[in-house]
């Protein structure tokens, strides 16, 4: 299967050959250039721009970009789709830069206890969530040792977020920008599509077996609930565990449950979002093979999912508070 005549006219590198081609920083330059340019850029202008005098020695780092990042046309040379991609990958941070953002208060409520500051911090492009007064979701001693977290902060979640998300942004800003931008990846994987790759994911879902929660965090796994989704890239590095709650957002019925108690599915950014989502039931009815319900509630109304082995929903039941 091709693209357009544009991708499919393009030149195939391995990927130790692509590295190589990018490791100069005169081309690199021509691709920022490109970047930003409007239109096609001609040969001199593009020279004189990067100012470099040796007309012989431009030439040759130009072609080593010709054919696969970036093509010439007649009126002049501009990026192709790799060429893009890598340039969004430089501009977002991923690849040059790792800002951190130490532990600050902001006017959010936990979504577990409703304990009012939480804390967010930044660091290896992740949003940390946490909470003062409770056992959070995640975490404990092992996330503690992997991150160095005071053992009186608890882990209510990770967010992503490329470094340059927190550029211009407030810690809170930054946090809800996060939140949406989590939100969209989740979705995608949970549709079995690699939010990094587009190629196929390989999902499974695990469940802890002695999970008990008396205490908060489950000794056993370390986590709040018991049943957590996992995916993994057929293609390229990308892994998610997550809680289960993840992949059921792709459920209409869930989404249509949210949207009628005024939560926006695709901009979680309220708390009421998160009380409504995530302090959810599980029963776990069978563990081989699979079958739990999961249970949210919001406003005297109740919306139960179950799933079986195939990971997919098999039953809806939705209950106002009068039946319950």
């Amino acid at each position: 299967m091709t693209g357009d005549s544009e991708e499919a006219d393009a030149e195939v590198l391995s990927p130790d050959e692509a590295f190589k081609r990018l490791g100069n920083e005169i081309r690199v330059a021509i691709l920022q250039e490109l970047g930003a340019a409007d239109e096609p850029v001609r040969f001199s202008d593009l020279r004189k721009e990067l100012d470099v005098t040796d007309s012989g020695k431009f030439n040759y780092h130009l072609d080593q970009l010709t054919g696969h990042f970036i093509e010439q046309t007649a009126e002049g040379y501009q990026l192709r789709r790799p060429g893009e991609r890598i340039i969004q990958a430089v501009l977002s941070g991923a690849v040059t830069e790792s800002p951190t953002l130490e532990p600050t208060s902001i006017d959010w409520r936990c979504h577990r206890c409703g304990a009012e500051p939480i804390e967010v911090d930044y660091r290896e492009e992740q949003v940390g969530v946490y909470c003062t007064s409770c056992e959070g979701i995640y975490g404990g001693e092992r996330d503690q040792e992997k991150v160095n977290i005071p053992a009186e902060r608890e882990r209510l979640y990770y967010l992503h977020l490329p470094p340059a998300g927190i550029v211009g942004r407030s810690p809170k800003e930054a946090f809800v920008a996060a939140s949406r931008w989590t939100n969209a990846e989740t979705v995608t994987a949970a549709n079995g599509i690699c939010p990094r790759c587009s190629a196929r994911l390989v999902e499974s879902a695990t469940v802890c077996r002695n999970h008990t929660t008396d205490s908060g965090l489950c000794d056993a796994c370390n986590n709040r609930y018991a049943v957590m989704y996992r995916v993994r890239c057929t293609n390229c590095v990308y892994e998610l565990e997550a809680i289960y709650a993840n992949k059921l957002m792709t459920n209409l019925e869930l989404r249509s449950f949210l949207i009628d108690h005024g939560l926006n599915p695709h901009h979680p950014q309220r708390e009421a979002f998160l009380e409504v989502l995530y302090p959810y039931e599980e029963d776990i009815h069978s563990v081989d093979p699979l079958a739990v319900t999961f249970t949210f509630t919001g406003d005297e109304e109740s919306i139960s999912l179950s799933i079986d082995d195939s990971l997919e929903v098999v039953n809806v039941e939705r209950t106002s508070g009068a039946e319950q």
